[in-house]
């Protein structure tokens, strides 16, 4: 759980670097990396609310919370590789597959120690 906060920074950089170049982006896929952020920025700003809370509450913000804003974020990252919204050119293709890479590991990081947690109750 201790990487959380690094694959968010991560996730922020991506994002950052691609709406550097929005010259070069639609305004749907502009819209979607937008989307992206209000959510990482609410997916961050829960997390860090939640990691202070008594362990039973934290067990009740990750079944109830975390997932939400961290799903949209994988999903939109991938519609942003599959070119769904239009073509990426070479190192937009190359920060979406890292950002999805990073993205789809903090889903499963988060989906274990879930488990982990649930499972240690029962």
């Amino acid at each position: 759980m201790n990487n959380v906060p690094l694959y968010i920074d991560l996730l922020f950089r991506f994002v950052d670097a691609l709406l550097m170049d929005t010259a070069s982006l639609n305004e749907e896929q502009l819209d979607h990396l937008e989307s992206v952020h209000r959510q990482l920025v609410r997916f961050e700003n829960e997390y860090f609310s939640s990691v202070k809370l008594p362990l039973n509450q934290f067990i009740s913000y990750l079944n109830h919370d975390a997932f939400s804003p961290l799903t949209v974020i994988v999903g939109y990252g991938h519609v942003l590789l599959m070119e769904v919204s239009g073509p990426l050119n070479d190192f937009q293709r190359e920060v979406v597959e890292q950002f999805c890479e990073v993205a789809d590991t903090l889903y499963a990081e988060l989906r274990s120690y879930h488990e982990a947690l649930l499972a240690s109750r029962a």
